[in-house]
Parts: structure tokens; sequence; C-alpha cells
């Protein structure tokens, strides 16, 4: 699956990404520190979004920045990302999941869906699989200004950890291998037995 052309810089993320944030911080017991570090009116504009819509993508990098300043470890990041996957992803896989399962289980039945479900949380930028083996992938993700922030970095290796997991792969690997701040670029490399 190759990127979209021409890419445009992501604008939105819906505000149900960041909701799912916000819960996944809260079950975990981060919320006091979230919110003393964050910006109030954006956390106003996170806390009080109930019906599902597109949210600016300055609110998105508030939220994302407010997560990277707590330095929480990395094993919290990733188990947050998880949790954040496991909710977003929910209800779109449940349907993938059929299909998936008449094709054998595989993760890359549901893992060429990447672009369906990126369109569904993103409006703007691009993401891109390079087969690298027969159980290993490069996920790269393009004209996304939150791949600027570390935090999100890490907890979106968790998200796609979760999408794995959700195929019924009970072990996988899914690490950061390159930044790139020119073309607002992240890849990550995949792999599961």
């Amino acid at each position: 699956m190759a990127h979209s052309a021409p890419i445009r810089t992501a604008s939105t993320i819906r505000s149900t990404v960041l909701q799912s944030s916000l819960a996944s911080l809260r079950a975990r017991g981060h919320f006091a520190a979230w919110s003393a570090l964050i910006d109030p009116v954006h956390r106003t504009a996170i806390v009080e979004s109930l019906a599902p819509g597109w949210m600016p993508m300055e609110i998105a990098l508030a939220h994302y920045e407010a997560c990277e300043a707590m330095r929480l470890p990395m094993s919290e990041q990733t188990a947050l990302g998880e949790a954040v996957g496991d909710r977003i992803q929910g209800s779109f896989l449940a349907t993938l999941m059929r299909t998936a399962r008449a094709a054998g289980y595989n993760p890359l039945v549901l893992l060429r869906q990447f672009d369906r479900l990126w369109a569904r949380v993103f409006q703007g930028g691009s993401v891109q699989l390079t087969l690298t083996g027969p159980k290993d992938l490069d996920i790269e993700l393009r004209g996304l200004p939150l791949c600027r922030i570390p935090y999100f970095r890490v907890g979106f290796c968790g998200v796609v950890r979760a999408g794995i997991a959700f195929s019924g792969v009970k072990t996988s690997i899914v690490r950061a291998q390159a930044y790139s701040p020119q073309s607002q670029a992240f890849v990550m490399h995949a792999a599961w037995v």
C-alpha cells in the first residue's frame, strides 16, 4: 500500500481518538498530571467534546505535548497506546475481522486496511506499508504533525500492536525506526509470529 498523492499535511483528528486517549490516561491514574500540563483552553475542548467530530490538529498537538511532558516510562506510553488502539479500532476492526478469518487470520489482511482506518481518524497525512518479510513490515506515516512528539510515536506503536493483537496474534513487536522532521514522517517496524 503506497502513500496517497499528493500528501496534504493532516489538519484535523477525530475527537474519539483524543477521548480514547483521555479515558486511558484516567484509567491508569494520569489524568491529574495531564490536566496540570495542558493549556486550559485545549483541556476544556477535549474534556467537553461529547459527540464524535473533527478537532483541529492544534488541539491534538497540545494534548500529546502535555502527555510528553509527563515523562512516563516507554512501557507505560506503549500500554496507553494499546488501550487507545483497543478503543478506537474495536468496531472498525470487528467488521474487518470477518474478512480476516476467511483469509486465514493473517494480520496483513487487517493491516492492509490501514488507509481506511487512517481516513476515519485523520484528515490529511498518509500511511504506507512496505512488506519486508512474510511476517514483517514497515509502516510509514507522513504529513502528520503529531509525529514530532516522542510520546505520540511510542503510543502509536502501541496502537498498531493492538491492531495486530486483534487479529489473534499472541506475539508481536512494533518499534519505532526513524523520524524525519522535514516530511513529518515516522517509520515503525512490525513483526509477529
